[in-house]
């Protein structure tokens, strides 16, 4: 119609009738479909993740109502606290409460946290995205209105990928910062990474800043890899969470590929991995949203799992780090190629090489159609022979059966395996059904009817009689024959004899009854247990064993691993893993723990089970219970230990009585009949049976230890030896060691362990003489051991309990040494619960002539001499004399005198003068320890008080530094103290 010419009146009418028409639908349509309103609530900026564009394109595009998507990003990656939250959740509720929101969707685990624990605009669906589903199972326990799609744990996934790329990687450090976010996230990779212990070892590089992780990746062997998790905030406190500076910086200043696990980072630095797109797990969680605007109930649509991941690679570091495409896994996606010539001008050249070819096929089309009917004409003839040749030389039964059937083709082998020559078949169909065995037949007939109606079907076995009358056992398949694409001609058959592969079957099958015949009634506990850890038999031994059926086993195979006590459970699991690894080990004994609680001692064995074709197939398991017989071990150990226990107790006191054999005989007789020696030996009867301590006192030479012997003969110990100990000879340093005992390498010369005194008087006597000579230090200890009977040696850290009768001398007055400090109070009063004090013989001088002439005999007898008769004169001159040595000083002044008699009768070898006796000393006299003190003091003030090292006052007095400390503290001398 010309451009200014008028329209007519019925075209017009026309055109406004079609735009009424047109335009009622939508109208309608409008009206019908009212608006739906869509939160999305993220803790992670949604223009920087991707998720936005992502989100509102899927959701608008599947979306049956117009939709008003609201983004709202709470800022809980970076800012949290209860004042935060609450703030935060008032404004939101003052922004959307008084709408009608349809659905929230929530991105990231903290948003999805605030909208549960907050209670945000409760009743409205929530769908999750990107969120791992431990979070959403969770979350829906709480408000069960929650679905979504959640992604895969793409950690391992990557893993697996890093190490099948390099597989000679030994250690991958992980790249993620220090926010408490980032923290836990590398708490849960040591969870999800700990299958990998043992193959690669993972380094956690929280504590360092960008500086730190920069210069450890620049040294990177050739062994280690990256993988870069996140990076939002540093050791020292930098924020990136909003920038790729860490990721860039580490990629270029890295001497090893940086793998990672999410699509923003692709590009940015990262090789790949198996990454979770955003953009798909954004399309995924709007796939559900769509349905619940649709209608559906959240809490009615199962999670969508599995989403997102994908491997996916960077090309610029596919070329940097040397990798080819062609050993990346299948379904790998490859962004950021480098755009090729023909990449760039591919359209171009399309177009020319098009019209190229157009040109050519115009030209030689019409050749090409005379050709080919006579080619194909050929070839189908060359095929049918080919096909007829293979098919008339195969070992099976090949045949084609039209829909009515009969048969187009059969094979000669069909005589072979029925007997039934080809001619026969094709002669009378049915004589294929006619073979088949009876009991068979509705089976097959069932099959044939369905393949020939064109179904695919799976193979079936039966058995046919052949025309000798055997049975044989055949396995049919069946393909639909479709000519010209569409048209369906009948099946192509193949019918295979496996009358020898169902026989072998049979044979197994009487194995597998005959050993698990033999295996059921075994006494022990038989297993076969796959690779997977999952038990393919289980003898019913095991509820003997441990108290568990074998059903329970085969539902739960871990529980092996759980009844096996905590204490052998590594070297179980060490030797589970070698057997199920195919390895040829030995057994193991370990504990288990029965379903009645009983422990009980079992033997393991194993056996790799090898299936021909198949390889390793598992390991053949025999567990034994030998609680018994580990009982017997543990007594018979047990009695070893005893036997070793007396063996050396019998050494120890072999050794002391080899040491303490007294070179006189007659050395525990008390000899005399004076009062004072009655009480004596009156007292002695009072205490010896009992096991009480005895404190002996009395001056030097009057018989303490002969008292001490007394006591221990008439006490109930008397079978067991009295161990005597002078702690007047014991070295201070050595005086510990002496009593108590020592471990090999307490001390310098201490090359093997010793038994102290102690412990060689065990459930026996000791006789601790000149007891006031002790230190102080060893005075301590041997209060412990007369409270508690305890005690532990030199140098050693387990306590010893000993059962002692301790009897004490000495001829001090502990009184006074306890008055003066030198001695403890507290083991004074322990010693002191029944004392005795031995008379002086100056005291029972009555007693002399008998003492004088049974010392005359006894030197006599040595001697090999006739006894010596003792004149009047020389006993008036005994019992003249004061004896300030007292006994032994009688012993000694006898054995004088009878070496230096001639004749038959004694005459002693001085004479005896009453000067020898006891004086006091005058007044101003100073006492063998005052003029000690005095002497040592003095030397400390010359030398300054240095104690050890040359010219200190350790090498001026001749004596060790530590005597001379034993001495100062036994004298009471302290720094500063002068000089009398």
């Amino acid at each position: 119609m010309p451009r200014n010419q008028p329209m007519r009146p019925w075209r017009a009418l026309l055109w406004t009738l079609l735009l009424l028409v047109a335009g009622a639908p939508a109208a309608s349509t409008a009206e019908e479909a009212p608006r739906q309103t869509v939160l999305v609530l993220s803790s992670v900026p949604l223009d920087v993740t991707g998720f936005q564009e992502a989100i509102h394109s899927a959701l608008k595009a599947g979306a049956k109502a117009p939709l008003d998507i609201y983004d709202e990003y709470t800022g809980l990656d970076r800012f949290s606290g209860e004042a935060f939250e609450t703030n935060l959740l008032r404004l939101y509720n003052e922004k959307y409460g008084r709408w009608k929101v349809d659905l929230i969707l929530v991105v990231s685990p903290s948003a999805l946290d605030f909208v549960v624990k907050r209670n945000f605009l409760p009743g409205v669906p929530v769908v999750t995205c990107y969120i791992p589903r431990r979070f959403v199972d969770a979350a829906r326990e709480k408000r069960p209105e929650i679905t979504g799609a959640v992604h895969p744990q793409n950690g391992p996934m990557t893993i697996d990928l890093m190490l099948s790329l390099f597989p000679k990687t030994r250690r991958i450090h992980l790249v993620l910062g220090a926010s408490p976010y980032e923290r836990s996230q590398a708490e849960r990779a040591r969870v999800l990474f700990a299958p990998y212990a043992g193959r690669v070892e993972f380094d956690y590089m929280n504590d360092l800043t960008l500086d730190q992780m920069e210069a450890r990746l620049k040294a990177l062997p050739d062994e280690d890899l990256v993988y870069y998790a996140m990076l939002a905030t540093d050791a020292s406190g930098r924020d990136f969470s909003r920038n790729y500076e860490p990721l860039n910086r580490l990629a270029k200043n890295t001497r090893r590929p940086i793998f990672g696990g999410n699509t923003v980072d692709l590009g940015q630095g990262i090789i790949g991995g198996v990454l979770i797109s955003q953009s798909l797990s954004a399309k995924a969680s709007a796939e559900v949203g769509l349905q619940v605007l649709a209608g559906r109930k959240a809490s009615d649509l199962p999670l969508l799992l599995n989403t997102g991941a994908v491997p996916m690679f960077d090309w610029p570091q596919l070329k940097r780090w040397g990798i080819r495409e062609a050993w990346l896994p299948a379904g790998s996606i490859v962004n950021n190629r480098e755009a090729s010539l023909w990449d760039a001008h591919w359209k171009e050249f399309s177009l020319a090489i098009g019209l190229f070819v157009l040109e050519s096929l115009l030209v030689a089309g019409l050749v090409i159609q005379l050709r080919s009917r006579r080619r194909t004409e050929r070839e189908l003839a060359k095929a049918e022979v080919r096909y007829r040749t293979v098919a008339d030389f195969t070992h099976d039964w090949e045949f084609w059966q039209r829909p009515d059937e009969s048969f187009e083709y059969i094979s000669p082998s069909c005589e072979q395996i029925s007997g039934y020559s080809p001619a026969e078949f094709l002669a009378t169909p049915q004589l294929l059904q006619q073979v088949v065995v009876e009991a068979d037949r509705p089976a097959w007939s069932h099959h044939q009817r369905s393949v020939l109606d064109g179904q695919f079907l799976t193979p079936i076995e039966f058995r046919i009689l052949t025309k000798d009358g055997d049975v044989r056992w055949v396995e049919q398949t069946n393909n639909p024959v479709q000519v010209d694409g569409a048209h369906f001609a009948g099946t192509r058959g193949s019918i295979r004899d496996i009358t020898t592969r169902k026989e072998i079957e049979r044979e197994l099958a009487d194995a597998e009854v005959r050993y698990r015949t033999v295996a059921d009634f075994t006494y022990d506990w038989e297993y076969w247990q796959r690779p997977d850890g999952t038990f393919e038999y289980i003898s019913p031994a095991c509820a003997r064993v441990c108290g568990y059926a074998p059903e329970a086993f085969r539902e739960t195979p871990e529980l092996l691993g759980r009844i096996v006590l905590e204490g052998d459970l590594p070297a179980w699991q060490a030797h589970q893993r070698d057997s199920l690894a195919g390895k040829v080990i030995s057994s193991i004994e370990f504990r288990i723990r029965a379903r009645d609680g009983q422990v009980r001692w079992v033997e393991q064995s194993n056996n790799p089970v090898h299936m021909e074709g198949h390889g390793l197939d598992g390991t053949r398991g025999s567990i034994r219970d030998i609680t018994a017989r580990k009982q017997g071990e543990l007594e018979l150990k047990q009695a070893y230990g005893e036997i070793a226990a007396l063996k050396d107790q019998l050494e120890a006191e072999n050794t002391y009585y080899r040491e303490k054999i007294q070179a006189e005989e007659g050395s525990n007789e008390l000899l005399g009949a004076t009062d004072p020696l009655k009480y004596l030996l009156y007292r002695i009867r009072q205490v010896a049976p009992s096991g009480t301590t005895v404190l002996i006192q009395g001056e030097t030479g009057t018989g303490k230890e002969l008292v001490a012997e007394a006591i221990h003969r008439l006490g109930s110990r008397q079978d067991r030896p009295l161990v005597k100990v002078n702690c007047a000879a014991l070295p201070p340093g050595l005086a510990e060691s002496e009593l108590f005992g020592h471990e090999k390498g307490a001390f310098t010369g201490a090359q093997t362990q010793r038994k102290g005194r102690f412990e060689v008087a065990d459930q026996a006597t000791l006789f601790l003489d000149e007891v006031g000579e002790l230190s102080p230090e060893v005075q301590a200890k041997l209060l412990r051991v007369l409270q508690d009977g305890e005690f532990q040696r030199v140098g050693g850290d387990r306590t010893l309990k000993v059962d002692v009768r301790v009897i004490a001398a000495t001829n001090r007055d502990l009184a006074k040494e306890v008055a003066a400090g030198r001695f403890r109070e507290d083991l004074w009063y322990r010693l002191n619960v029944f004392p005795i004090t031995v008379p002086p013989l100056r005291e029972r001088k009555e007693d002399i002539p008998i003492l004088a002439q049974a010392f005359v005999d006894r030197f006599c007898q040595h001697q090999g001499r006739a006894s010596l008769g003792l004149p009047k004169s020389v006993l008036q001159s005994l019992q003249a004399y004061d004896w300030p040595g007292n006994v032994r000083e009688l012993q000694n002044i006898m054995e004088r005198a009878v070496l230096v008699s001639e004749r038959s009768t004694l005459r002693l070898a001085d004479p005896l003068t009453s000067g020898k006796a006891i004086t006091p000393a005058p007044a101003s006299a100073k006492t063998l320890m005052d003029m000690e003190r005095q002497h040592i003091l003095q030397v400390l003030v010359s030398t300054r008080w240095k104690l050890e090292g040359p010219q200190g006052a350790a090498e001026l007095l001749g004596m060790k530094p530590s005597t001379l400390r034993h001495r100062m503290a036994k004298l009471e001398i302290e720094r500063g103290t002068e000089p009398a």
